[in-house]
């Protein structure tokens, strides 16, 4: 498992076997606050189907463009199979499903209530950012062995869904105001410069000062990791998920802001008009929101 160096004791993600939508509402989304649920995925057809020899057997010949390299599918399954955490695969992240396996999509639905509602379900918004943010919806697979890491990171204020429909991973997640404890990188800010498993104390000496909650998160779970939230992965076993971005009025405000200050950043004068914009367009959304989910 994942060493943590920080001295500040780690604390557990909530998990629950099951969660009404009024609950979730109520202790998780709005206070944006991560949370397992065991039992959210009984009726999808991935759950008992997405495993390694799935993919290799259906998909032996496909390409898959990792970290610079193309592997074919089935040399990419021996190598997850034979990950270890000295020697650990590729890991296979965040590939399109509606880019590269269109027919599978009807595995992974219906999708579970707690992703409603999702602001970036339509193409509502207009301009550059609004194909971005309906682009930003689309569902994603990510394959690793044992071993495999991803960078500690977040997802542009997005509410973000893991589902772990094969294997095991342990995530460390840490709160958005714990930002300056795991330095953003100057030139990524959606990146940590620390390395979880081996931080560098003398060269980030406040990461100590950290304190994350913990997880492993098991075949048929969903975790709800809410926007802002900085989040690594250590796979261990071989492991199939996958992840999918949404939006509302809990973290709308916080994208908007992101969306301003990226904007200002690339010296667009619009910056201010289009965030007031969207800031209307949230306003609208809350209110038919209010009238469809009584919760909200």
């Amino acid at each position: 498992m994942m060493s943590v160096a920080a001295p500040q004791a780690a604390e557990a993600v909530d998990r629950h076997a099951e969660l009404t939508y009024q609950a979730f509402v109520a202790a998780y989304l709005r206070p944006m606050r991560p949370v397992i649920v065991s039992y959210a995925l009984h009726n999808w057809r991935a759950l008992n189907k997405w495993t390694p020899k799935f993919f290799r057997t259906n998909y032996a010949d496909k390409p898959l463009p990792i970290d610079g390299k193309t592997y074919h599918f089935a040399n990419f399954i021996d190598l997850v199979e034979l990950s270890t955490s000295a020697r650990p695969a590729p890991y296979l992240f965040a590939l399109l499903i509606d880019e590269h396996f269109p027919e599978l999509l009807p595995d992974i639905s219906p999708w579970p209530v707690y992703l409603t509602p999702n602001w970036l379900d339509r193409p509502r918004i207009p301009g550059g950012v609004g194909r971005q943010l309906y682009a930003d919806r689309r569902p994603a697979l990510f394959i690793g062995g044992r071993g495999g890491v991803c960078n500690l990171h977040y997802d542009a204020m997005y509410h973000s869904f893991s589902f772990q429909l094969h294997g095991e991973k342990t995530f460390h997640l840490f709160s958005p105001e714990q930002a300056p404890l795991i330095y953003p990188s100057p030139e990524h800010r959606y990146l940590s410069q620390v390395k979880v498993d081996a931080p560098d104390l003398d060269k980030f000496p406040r990461f100590a000062e950290s304190k994350p909650l913990v997880c492993t998160l098991k075949k048929g779970e969903t975790l709800f990791i809410p926007g802002g939230w900085w989040h690594t992965t250590r796979v261990l076993s071989p492991s199939v998920s996958v992840s999918v971005n949404t939006a509302n009025g809990a973290n709308w405000p916080a994208i908007v802001r992101d969306i301003r200050d990226n904007m200002r950043t690339k010296g667009r004068w619009l910056a201010g008009p289009y965030a007031t914009y969207l800031r209307a367009f949230g306003w609208l959304r809350s209110k038919l929101d209010n009238g469809r989910y009584r919760s909200l």
